[in-house]
């Protein structure tokens, strides 16, 4: 595993490149490409709605909002009112998206940009004649589930599309989004019984959404532009949201592969978003993993041990690291983690005298890996596998 110290000071040049909205031009990797589209490539399916034929720029669209006003008329129930309004809301941020992808004129994307705020508009309105909160008709919380799931997935769509749109139109796609958050909160705290309620409906449909292995980043994207958004009222269960992914972030980076976090950092230049809070999160990120690091010193690349003699063992720490696990991992047989020990005091060293009946795949390829040891309260017991380091190369181990 990747020392966060290290991941996180090569990180400084995106985070360098991010402040001055500098891109380098290079290939990116195939991996890279399909965490990207799976966090903001999202497909009218995904919001349960069919893919889009007739669209606002049609002669013929006034017929299909005609269709959408009868329906809504003969919806006496306010729940249902409020279900197709948010239907018709997907459908017209996918005939907006539809629109941008073949690049339509400017005025007439601006004019279904109009078309989708007004249905933001209108799921606000519907809402505020619903007298019940979710926790007493298992409707509204069907609904206010299925509301709250399919709104992350707009903020995913609309941060896309800003980069995607005429410059004429980017204020416009901006003005959507934002409006949109404010929107999003409003309903949430009308129909929601207690506010901590809403803090944990987030976070269950975003785990719910899926996405790659960076998720979290663009969820705490999210997060942080909603507190900006909501009433005041609301932005201290919000900021528990936020605190809650950004641990899912940092647990999963830690836990990620060198290869990974290296992919990690070619994500964040190219996932869309606000590239602001992107610094923000990165900041953060660094100076909480940066509080407890690891540098293994030695075994660190080159050295050639012998099975049954005894060898030291050594690494760096900073911040409060209380115990270690020490594993013989092997770089080329990948599937190879030999556990030498664990939960060990941290000491900066162990003497480790290598068995000499030590079952080996190879002789070369070898690292040590050392990882923290934290005391996890909500399980009762010590979990090793937190931030940590290995040898920067390959060492070998010889039989006598």
């Amino acid at each position: 595993m990747l020392n966060p110290t290290k991941f996180f000071i090569s990180l400084m040049g995106l985070l360098l490149v991010l402040g001055v909205g500098i891109a380098l031009a290079q290939e990116t990797p195939t991996e890279v490409t399909e965490a990207v589209n799976l966090d903001e490539n999202i497909q009218p399916q995904d919001l349960g709605i069919s893919e889009p034929t007739l669209l606002p720029d049609s002669p013929f669209y006034f017929l299909k909002n005609w269709g959408r006003g009868i329906r809504s008329f003969f919806a006496f129930n306010p729940v249902v009112k409020a279900e197709l309004e948010s239907k018709f809301s997907n459908e017209k941020l996918m005939e907006l998206k539809k629109m941008i992808e073949e690049k339509k004129d400017a005025k007439v994307i601006e004019k279904a940009v109009k078309n989708y705020q007004k249905g933001v508009e209108i799921i606000k309105e519907r809402t505020e004649k619903i007298k019940e909160k979710a926790k007493e008709n298992p409707k509204i919380e069907s609904f206010l589930d299925k509301y709250t799931k399919h709104q992350i997935l707009h903020q995913r769509i609309l941060q896309k599309l800003e980069t995607q749109v005429p410059p004429e139109v980017f204020e416009k796609i901006k003005e959507a989004r934002e409006r949109h958050l404010e929107r999003f909160g409003e309903v949430m705290i009308k129909l929601e019984d207690k506010k901590e309620e809403i803090s944990e409906r987030l976070e269950k449909k975003m785990e719910e959404i899926k996405g790659s292995k960076y998720k979290n980043f663009k969820n705490l994207e999210i997060l942080l532009g909603l507190e900006e958004k909501v009433p005041e009222e609301a932005k201290e269960v919000i900021k528990k949201a936020q605190e809650n992914a950004f641990k899912r972030l940092k647990e999963d980076l830690e836990k990620m592969s060198p290869e990974d976090q290296e992919r990690f950092k070619e994500y964040i230049d190219k996932i869309s978003g606000d590239k602001e809070k992107h610094l923000e999160i990165l900041e953060n990120l660094k100076n909480e993993l940066k509080e407890k690091s690891i540098t293994v010193l030695s075994p660190n690349g080159g050295e050639q041990w012998v099975k049954g003699k005894t060898y030291n063992i050594t690494w760096e720490f900073s911040g409060r690291v209380d115990t270690v696990k020490i594993t013989l991992n092997n770089k080329i047989v990948s599937a190879f983690e030999e556990t030498i020990i664990e939960n060990y005091l941290n000491k900066g060293s162990f003497r480790w005298k290598i068995p000499s009946d030590l079952l080996l795949p190879q002789s070369g390829g070898y690292v040590i890996r050392i990882t923290r040891c934290d005391y996890g309260p909500e399980i009762g017991m010590t979990v090793c596998g937190g931030a940590g380091d290995e040898s920067d190369d390959y060492f070998s181990i010889v039989a006598q």
